[in-house]
C-alpha cells in the first residue's frame, strides 16, 4: 500500500512538474498574427501585334503631301504580312511603377507570352488584389513589351503613363481598341488600322492591330544610286544573280543577327526594279525585318531574372550600345 502510495505522489509530481515547465515554455513565446497570404486577380490581356509600320490614317495624310514617302512606305504594307515581325515570337508585357506609389511599395508586373502565326498573342498578368481593392493604387507608370532574342530581352514597346490608378492602366490594356494617358494627359491609342499583304488572297487587307515601334520593316536597295546613270537593260539580270550583301547586327559589340541576301525579284517585279518608286530603272532590292531595342531618351534591359536596369542615353538620343554593319559586295 505505501509502494502505491509513493508511485501515485510520484506521477503527480511529474504531472505538475511538466506542467510548469510548459507554462514556462508558453509564457516565453510571443505569438502574432499568422500572415495573411497574398490574393491575386488575373487580366487576361490579348492583343494582335505588329511592326511600326505606319497606320492607313497617316498613309492617307501623305499621299498627296509627301508622295515619296508615300510609295516607300506603302511598298512595306503591300509586300509583307502584317505579322511578318512578330508571328512566332517571345513577348514578355511589363508593368511598373515609374513615380512613387500611394501604398509606398516598388510594382513590378510581368507575363510572357509566345506569339501565334499571324501575331497574335495572350498574356495572364497576375495583380495582387491589394494593389485594386480597396484604396487603388496611384503611380506614373511604365508599360513596356520586350523580345526575347538570343535569350536576351530587348524592348520594343515603351510608354509612361500619367498619374493614374492601376486599374486604369490595366483597363486600357486588356481592352481591344483602348488607350493610355500620356504625361500631357491625352490619350494614346493603342490599336490602329494597318495595311498588310494577304497571303491567302493574295492582296493587301486591313487589319487593326498593336504597332510596336522597336520592331522595324526596311528595305535597302542596291545597286546604282537613285541620281546616277541608268544602267543599261542588257546584262541586268546577269548582275543580280552574283549580287548579294550581307546585314549584321552588334548590340554591345556582340554579334545578334547576321544574314546574307540576295535581291528580292519578287519586289523587283512588283516596282519594275524601282522604278515605280524612285522613277529610276533598274535598281535592285531586298527586304528584311530588324529588331531596333531603344526608347527615344532611355534604353533599358530585362535579363531572365526579370531584374530590370534602366541607362539614360546621350541628351541627343543617340544609342551607343548598338552598332549595325552593312556590307554590300559584287
Amino acid at each position: 500500500m505505501m509502494m502505491t502510495n509513493k508511485w501515485i505522489l510520484f506521477t503527480v509530481s511529474l504531472v505538475i512538474l511538466l506542467i510548469f515547465i510548459s507554462f514556462i515554455t508558453y509564457a516565453g513565446t510571443i505569438y502574432g498574427p499568422a500572415p495573411t497570404p497574398v490574393v491575386y486577380t488575373t487580366y487576361v490581356i490579348s492583343m494582335n501585334l505588329t511592326d511600326s509600320r505606319p497606320t492607313v490614317q497617316f498613309l492617307s495624310n501623305i499621299v498627296n503631301v509627301y508622295p515619296l514617302t508615300y510609295r516607300e512606305d506603302s511598298l512595306i504594307s503591300n509586300i509583307t504580312p502584317i505579322w511578318v515581325a512578330t508571328a512566332g515570337r517571345e513577348f514578355t508585357l511589363y508593368v511598373i511603377n515609374a513615380s512613387r506609389t500611394t501604398i509606398q511599395q516598388e510594382v513590378l508586373l510581368n507575363a510572357t507570352a509566345i506569339a501565334n502565326d499571324t501575331g497574335g498573342i495572350t498574356w495572364a498578368l497576375k495583380v495582387p488584389l491589394y494593389l485594386l481593392y480597396p484604396q487603388p493604387t496611384y503611380a506614373n507608370w511604365y508599360v513596356l513589351i520586350t523580345e526575347d532574342l538570343n535569350n536576351m530581352e530587348y524592348v520594343v514597346f515603351a510608354f509612361e503613363t500619367s498619374n493614374e490608378s492601376l486599374a486604369q492602366v490595366l483597363s486600357g490594356l486588356s481592352t481591344v481598341g483602348g488607350y493610355l494617358v500620356a504625361l500631357n494627359g491625352e490619350p494614346y491609342y493603342l490599336w490602329n488600322y494597318y495595311y498588310g499583304y494577304n497571303p491567302a488572297t493574295n492582296s493587301v487587307s486591313e487589319y487593326y492591330e498593336v504597332g510596336l515601334p522597336g520592331l522595324s520593316i526596311f528595305t535597302m536597295w542596291v545597286g546604282q544610286g537613285i541620281n546616277a546613270s541608268s544602267w543599261p537593260s542588257s546584262g541586268f539580270q546577269e548582275v543580280l544573280q552574283v549580287l548579294s550583301y550581307s546585314f549584321s547586327e552588334y548590340v554591345n559589340s556582340s554579334l545578334i543577327t547576321h544574314i546574307t541576301l540576295s535581291p528580292n525579284t519578287t519586289i523587283g517585279e512588283i516596282t519594275n526594279y524601282g522604278y515605280a518608286i524612285y522613277q529610276r530603272p533598274r535598281l535592285a532590292l531586298r527586304a528584311c525585318d530588324i529588331c531596333i531595342a531603344n526608347t527615344p531618351t532611355v534604353k533599358w534591359h530585362v535579363n531572365k531574372s526579370n531584374m530590370l536596369t534602366r541607362y539614360l542615353l546621350p541628351a541627343s538620343g543617340q544609342l551607343r550600345d548598338a552598332e549595325r554593319l552593312f556590307n554590300t559586295c559584287l
